[in-house]
């Protein structure tokens, strides 16, 4: 990947410019992008709960302890009703939880649809198999994507496998505007450069840095870019394509969240032409 390829993405300040109060204590990020084959279509995208039995302490905003964090993912999503759902992957960091983290997606609600994809943590439990995750995920009420597509009307949804531990794969659909959901913005130039760009992409892994400092932001990313995509909306100046990297919910290597608090992005596709 050269350094052209690479630096075609801007951020997009304004869209992190001021985040919505939610029940709970969530950061809500509301996002419009024009595009008049979707306009009204709404979008609600969440990453990397890494449900476990020690709760997530984020700083500012208390202690997220697994009923918190469902409260707040069913409330935020009563308040603000979206067309379709979007799991990006890292469900869990301890197996035990596995079956109350499906419960938990049950109960969200959504009007058309609900999507999800696979993490690095996810693989990382190898004794849960391929067919359990789909099983649970069904149960749901959630299509799970892995390097598959799945079609609504005038867009198609396309979820890759995990970038760090599967073989991303990415096919447009040149009838429709093409979304791609992909757990490690890393993948995103690669499948870029390989396959094309999408409309939109939606990613985690981040968590922004779970500890970010004032001024300077995520310390460690866990991204072959480094800061590059660590948190926030991008732009693609080469196709005015946009990218949209969720700091997530949850915690791994640490569980504190210092100046990042767990956050949800909520797109709304307008009717204007895109630039």
């Amino acid at each position: 990947m050269t350094r052209r390829q690479r630096d075609v993405w801007s951020p997009l300040k304004q869209d992190r410019s001021g985040a919505i109060p939610c029940p709970g204590g969530l950061s809500l990020y509301s996002v419009s992008i024009p595009e008049p084959r979707l306009a009204g279509l709404s979008l609600f995208f969440f990453s990397d709960t890494h449900f476990r039995t020690k709760p997530v302490y984020s700083i500012p905003g208390g202690i997220f302890g697994f009923e918190r964090i469902a409260r707040t993912l069913r409330e935020t999503l009563d308040a603000y009703p979206a067309d379709v759902v979007i799991f990006g992957g890292d469900l869990i960091s301890e197996s035990v939880w596995l079956r109350d983290a499906f419960s938990m997606l049950r109960s969200l609600p959504a009007k058309i649809a609900k999507l999800a994809v696979k993490g690095n943590w996810d693989s990382y439990a190898g004794w849960i198999s391929d067919q359990t995750w789909r099983d649970g995920y069904a149960g749901a009420g959630f299509r799970f994507l892995e390097n598959e597509s799945f079609t609504l009307d005038a867009v198609s949804f396309y979820g890759t496998a995990d970038f760090k531990t599967g073989s991303p794969r990415y096919r447009p659909d040149p009838e429709r505007c093409n979304c791609l959901v992909s757990h490690n913005p890393d993948s995103i130039p690669f499948l870029r450069h390989r396959y094309g760009a999408a409309r939109l992409a939606l990613c985690g892994h981040t968590h922004g840095g779970q500890c970010r400092i004032p001024g300077y932001g995520a310390v460690i990313t866990s991204s072959r870019y480094g800061k590059r995509f660590e948190l926030g909306s991008y732009l693609c100046g080469q196709d005015g394509s946009r990218l949209l990297v969720s700091g997530g919910i949850g915690t791994t290597w640490l569980s504190l969240r210092l100046f990042c608090p767990p956050e949800a992005y909520r797109v709304e596709f307008t009717g204007e032409t895109p630039r």
